[in-house]
């Protein structure tokens, strides 16, 4: 195992979970009951595309916020093109919709539960710092029975920050009585290797599974997987 790694934080949605199975239906189905409660025709198009989802190709924009936000930070953007909507109003249609979908069983990408048992039969302390709420992180870890793997699970409204910024990185460290040097930080997108980088983690891993590419994620990551289930390689562990 590579010198001082002893704990290795994820990101959830396109690092554990499939992101576009999740939250591509989401956030098409948010954007459209907004337009039908405007009665504007066209109104979910603009909502998906200042988001960051690009309708014509079905690509995500880098560091977006359908990308890599969290919710209150869509429905805060979403609100600034919706004048004739309340805030409440939209806040309410909106979580509806994504915990709708963030609570059925989440497809999980392939690799994942194997990776997480040989992590952890080598003693890796194990977390999650999504950017997604923390209760529906916890709820789509224990339906698909892999809650007791992770020693800490955090999300956007946990009160550690949101990513970039180093605080769910450090809530994990004061958790688990840990360094930021002891831990590999590993996620889709720029704003998981950023949020490594600034809390001084040991190492940035990026991963293909999710919403980026490899040329948003190369110049800060200390490595690009195709997904998580190369991480036992990149440690030296035998699985």
């Amino acid at each position: 195992m590579i010198n001082k790694i002893t704990a290795i934080l994820f990101d959830k949605d396109g690092t554990l979970i499939d992101f576009d199975a999740t939250w591509r239906p989401a956030y098409i189905e948010a954007a459209k009951r907004l337009e039908d409660r405007t009665q504007r025709p066209g109104v979910s198009t603009t909502l998906l595309e200042v988001g960051g989802l690009n309708i014509t190709n079905g690509l995500w924009a880098a560091n977006s916020l359908l990308a890599s936000g969290s919710n209150s930070e869509i429905i805060e953007l979403w609100d600034e093109h919706l004048p004739d909507l309340q805030f409440a109003d939209i806040s309410t249609i909106v979580l509806e919709v994504f915990h709708k979908f963030t609570r059925q069983e989440p497809q999980l990408i392939p690799g994942v539960r194997d990776t997480l048992f040989t992590l952890r039969e080598y003693g890796l302390k194990l977390g999650i710092a999504t950017m997604d709420d923390e209760i529906t992180a916890k709820e789509s870890m224990t339906s698909l029975h892999l809650a007791s793997y992770f020693d800490f699970i955090c999300g956007a409204d946990s009160g550690f920050g949101l990513k970039p910024n180093a605080g769910m990185v450090h809530g994990f460290c004061n958790h688990c009585a840990i360094h930021p040097n002891d831990i590999l930080m590993i996620g889709d997108s720029p704003h998981d290797l950023n949020m490594g980088r600034n809390a001084g983690v040991a190492l940035c891993i990026g991963v293909l599974s999710g919403a980026h590419n490899h040329s948003d994620l190369v110049d800060l990551a200390d490595d690009v997987i195709e997904d998580v289930s190369q991480l036992p390689r990149i440690l030296n562990l035998q699985s």
